[in-house]
């Protein structure tokens, strides 16, 4: 073997090694997420959405707040089953491994909604491929079990959740002027916005680890359009340095959205 295999090999390994290692714990490879229809136990009298309702608001809820994961959409468990609208409860272990391994899920979440003792939302995390169950929660509405379950990957900041006290958002370690003072050191303003003198307004969203680095960045909404601010600006907010979330003085995974001003002068 010659120097230039080994060199491939190298950047082969260090290549991998950016793609697993680059979020803090390794997001680079997303979860499939099975989630099966929530079933109501006894009678309906909380008033709770028809089961369609709940079954889409626990998926938006896992897309929208939960990192890491890649959910299996609803019409897909449904051209599976064949239009088949059964209700799974927590106990539903043998269909949650079923139905883990038929649609290559990592993990089927089960739920469960109750009225007794004022009501309330019972999840369990489900591992198809050795049957094991894993977290398993018991709270006062959706959003909170969702966030008990995954503590870890739970977004903070993107649904009010109940006792959250000495929460503090992520937030650009250079100020609200980092993105601004970026574009003019790296010479990445927009050419034709700087001689039209036209500043920009941009609301910014970025899911920030544990450990202050960008795990998604989400395109900016840019004020006015047409002057390619975006694409810059995308790159500042991967490469900016962040302080990350803390929840009770501990670092944890957290969503910065600011509105934020770029103008051509210094």
């Amino acid at each position: 073997m010659n120097n230039n295999y080994f060199r491939v090999i190298l950047l082969l390994l260090i290549f991998i090694a950016s793609g697993f290692f680059a979020v803090g714990k390794s997001y680079a490879l997303d979860d499939r997420l099975l989630i099966l229809p929530p079933k109501i136990l006894g009678e309906n009298t909380c008033n709770y959405p028809i089961t369609a309702e709940r079954w889409q608001k626990t998926i938006e809820v896992y897309n929208r707040a939960v990192v890491g994961v890649e959910v299996v959409q609803g019409e897909e468990f449904i051209s599976k089953t064949n239009g088949d609208t059964i209700q799974y409860d927590i106990l539903s272990i043998d269909a949650a491994v079923q139905w883990g391994m038929e649609l290559e899920a990592d993990m089927v979440i089960l739920t469960e909604w109750y009225c007794e003792d004022g009501g309330g939302v019972r999840l369990q995390q489900v591992d198809p491929w050795d049957a094991e169950l894993l977290s398993m929660s018991d709270e006062s509405d959706l959003l909170n079990a969702i966030h008990s379950a995954e503590l870890d990957r739970w977004i903070h900041g993107v649904y009010p959740i109940e006792n959250l006290q000495q929460f503090t958002p992520p937030h650009l370690k250079d100020g609200p002027k980092a993105i601004h003072y970026y574009l003019h050191r790296t010479g990445k303003y927009p050419p034709e916005a700087a001689i039209q003198m036209v500043s920009g307004r941009i609301r910014a969203r970025v899911i920030v680890s544990g450990d202050g680095i960008p795990l998604k960045v989400y395109p900016p909404e840019v004020n006015p359009r047409g002057w390619e601010f975006e694409k810059p600006i995308e790159q500042a907010l991967w490469e900016l340095p962040y302080e990350a979330a803390t929840l009770d003085g501990k670092p944890v995974i957290g969503l910065y959205e600011k509105e934020l001003k770029v103008h051509f002068g210094p």
